[in-house]
């Protein structure tokens, strides 16, 4: 199909294929899988894909992966409080490429500030929400996106170009009748438009149930990123285009898929001008045989910094799904003993999901031949896709350092010279830092200091001159450090760097102290005063930095508004009532909630 056609893009959000009838927010969700299933879309020539994964397990993240084709940790928001960022990245999302392919891209959404957080949806136009009464703007309010459509339709400039419309919405099956009609009596038909319905991610089990339980009880927020079950990454994805026949296809795909195969269908699929992480579906589509592979699926962004939550990835293939979490847990291990289910909470976990979609048998230690090859088959995916989101990021960014001019900004200039880095965050972001640092700044002499978990990852780093192990895994101590590294590193610098993922403080209210030594930061800023250096600075993963004099003026703004409010309101407040809220908080009751010796079989961290 090489004739432009019109494309009504569908996303539904927190719309699962395994969701429970009964799992509800609101009274609105109640029955949402049945008012999908009772639309019958495959008598009305849909395609459905009755196998589909979500690409990332949080809107953003899945929304992003979705609308470009490529892996959820590609997607751009690359550090904490930055939100996603296409200017200076080269890879493009389905709306720009349209745009420039002659096409009208209009988005609705019932979130009115997806312009901000998701640009790829193409919010452009905010008066077209302005006849929705503000009291009723609710984002689980499909009447918001209908509305928007409907005063589209009424006041736009009518074109004769070929349209994309993008329509993201909470409660998209109430509505369905009049949302369908809308594009129907405007002369978008299944004669004319390509229709796609998918979904950004479903909640992990029980979520509704637990998630008020969980924020009273620990304080902790139970995220609908804590888990990457079947359950709350498997979901719905309906395909017609014009001369489609309804039919159910089986085989697993992935939302990175979705645009690869509306490229194909409209002929532009060659014209891409970056590689995708997924395949075009047509030919599964014409019943021709599709090679078996793995497709990978993760909770959070490489450097995004997660309060309560680690990071998980999930490589899945047609019957077999390998997760893989590096960081220690905490709200995941909260839910699973809710769940109580009786399995052992390990690093790595293998299921067969064709014979337990429930995720019940983990496998990993299985003495079985043919299991174990299949885990190190999982394996060996996971550190190749993780080398090549690496690659992707340290390129990306590298074209950021030259935007932000810090070869002359920051190294003022010289081509050659002696450099100094802590390893003040976590390690992933400190390797990424130093990848660019060697790439853009080849002819300087680059010393490392890492903590002594590091220390077998350190042999990884190419182009360093020097490497220092601290001692151990502790904030960094100044007397420990005059003690163990300080009588072997040279006595003058011309760069001296501590490295972040942002340049506003120690990570306080942010990072679990089991996730990140918290202090670090403030630590080697007292340190680095003790060496001779021309420049010191606090360089960050969006390269750029903060001289270290001018540090301590900026440290206010280590907090962000909201918890700088929340502390100034618990300042204020009276002992009695301060301590009236503790008590609250630490319910004893409460607490008792959990089964003691459910808990002393589960928490059981493997390596």
């Amino acid at each position: 199909m090489s004739k432009k056609r019109n494309i009504v893009f569908m996303l539904a959000d927190e719309h699962g294929k395994l969701i429970q009838n009964e799992e509800a927010v609101t009274k609105e969700q109640y029955g949402s899988k049945d008012k999908l299933e009772r639309l019958n879309l495959r008598e009305k020539g849909y395609i459905e894909f009755s196998n589909t994964v979500s690409p990332g397990a949080s809107t953003i993240q899945s929304i992003e992966s979705i609308m470009s084709g490529i892996y959820a940790t590609k997607a751009h928001k690359q550090h904490y409080r930055a939100w996603p960022s296409w200017d200076s990245l080269e890879n493009p999302v389905l709306g720009g490429f349209l745009k420039k392919h002659g096409y009208e891209v209009v988005g609705f959404s019932s979130l009115f500030n997806a312009k901000t957080w998701l640009p790829c949806l193409h919010i452009d136009n905010p008066d077209l929400y302005e006849t929705f009464s503000p009291i009723k703007r609710d984002i689980y309010s499909s009447k918001v996106t209908i509305t928007a459509i409907d005063n589209y339709f009424l006041n736009a400039e009518k074109n004769r170009k070929s349209k994309l419309f993008i329509v993201h919405s909470v409660l998209m099956f109430k509505v369905w009748d009049e949302l369908i009609n809308l594009f129907f009596r405007n002369g978008y038909n299944y004669d004319n438009t390509i229709f796609i319905i998918t979904s950004d991610h479903n909640l992990p089990q029980g979520f509704r149930r637990y998630y008020l339980y969980f924020l009273a009880r620990f304080g902790l927020e139970l995220y609908h990123h804590t888990d990457l079950t079947e359950y709350n990454t498997r979901v719905i994805f309906y395909l017609k285009y014009p001369g489609s026949k309804g039919m159910e296809i089986k085989t697993p795909v992935i939302g990175y898929d979705i645009v690869p195969t509306i490229l194909d269908l409209l002929g532009l699929k060659e014209e891409w001008p970056a590689k995708f992480d997924g395949i075009s579906l047509l030919p599964l589509i014409n019943r021709k045989p599709v090679p078996p592979r793995l497709v990978r699926i993760d909770n959070l962004y490489p450097y995004q910094i997660g309060r309560e939550q680690g990071r998980i990835t999930s490589i899945r293939g047609s019957k077999y799904k390998y997760i893989y979490r590096p960081d220690p847990t905490s709200s995941y291990i909260t839910y699973r003993l809710m769940e109580q289910w009786p399995m052992v909470i390990q690093d790595e976990e293998f299921y067969n999901i064709e014979n337990d979609i429930w995720e019940k048998d983990n496998l990993i230690d299985s003495g079985d031949v043919v299991i174990q090859q299949e885990i190190v088959k999982h394996r060996k995916f996971l550190q190749e896709s993780n080398s090549e989101i690496l690659n992707f990021h340290v390129k990306n960014l590298r074209k950021v350092f030259r935007k932000n001019n810090l070869s002359n900004g920051l190294f003022k200039g010289k081509e050659k010279g002696r450099m100094l880095c802590f390893q003040t965050c976590p390690f992933l972001v400190f390797k990424t830092i130093i990848l660019i640092l060697t790439q853009e700044q080849p002819e300087w002499d680059i010393e490392v200091i890492v903590k002594q978990k590091n220390k077998k990852w350190v042999d990884d780093f190419k182009g360093i001159e020097k490497k220092y192990i601290y001692p151990d895994d502790s904030v960094y101590d100044i007397n420990k450090f005059n003690e163990n590294i300080m009588p072997n590193i040279n006595s003058y610098y011309d760069v001296i760097l501590s490295t972040s993922n942002f340049p506003m403080g120690d990570y306080g209210n942010i990072y679990d102290i089991t996730q990140f030594p918290v202090g670090d930061l403030t630590a080697s800023i007292k340190i680095m005063e003790s060496i001779r250096s021309s420049v010191k600075a606090v360089f960050c993963i969006n390269m750029k930095f903060v001289l270290v004099k001018n540090f301590r003026r900026i440290k206010k703004y280590n907090k962000t508004v909201k918890q700088r409010i929340k502390t100034f309101i618990w300042k204020i407040l009276p002992q009695r009532v301060k301590v009236y809220l503790m008590i609250l908080y630490m319910d004893e009751v409460k607490r008792d909630k959990i089964n003691p010796e459910l808990a002393r079989s589960i928490i059981i961290r493997k390596k």
